[in-house]
């Protein structure tokens, strides 16, 4: 039906894969009343500098899922543009590229390099507010591995 409503058109369903482990998903259901199969997309696959290139800030927050090259790099220049938006705007693109962040294994990274910008996010331990607010190092901060 789907089919023969777009000019008799294959259909293909993709799933887009954010993760950080290797990508181990099925890529195919087989039910009694369900039957069906799709792609699994990993995003690290797409081009990142394509993302990075538009002009959307939307795009360029989800550069960082695609990255491969200098992270700190990125993640700086999607904070600069966010800036230039305004502290609300700066402020939101903060909690979403430590969110993704946190798929890459950056969150870190990110938080280091927001407490450089006039960035206040207001979001607890992670997110004092930056450096020119005041508060301690993002290390200082973090709780030692495997402590409780």
């Amino acid at each position: 039906m789907i089919s023969n409503a777009h000019g008799g058109q294959a259909v293909l369903q993709q799933v887009l894969y954010i993760g950080h482990a290797p990508m181990r998903l099925p890529t195919r259901i087989d039910h009694p009343c369900l039957s069906f199969s799709f792609e699994v997309v990993d995003a690290r696959t797409f081009d990142a500098q394509r993302l990075l290139a538009s002009p959307a800030l939307e795009d360029n927050i989800l550069a960082l899922l695609c990255w491969s090259g200098d992270m700190r790099e990125l993640v700086r220049t999607v904070l600069q543009r966010a800036l230039v938006r305004g502290s609300e705007v700066a402020k939101d693109t903060a909690m979403r590229l430590l969110l993704l962040g946190g798929l890459r294994q950056a969150e870190v990274l990110v938080s280091e390099e927001v407490e450089e910008m006039p960035i206040s996010t207001g979001a607890g331990p992670w997110f004092g507010g930056g450096k020119r607010h005041g508060h301690a190092p993002v290390a200082s901060r973090r709780p030692a591995a495997g402590g409780g």
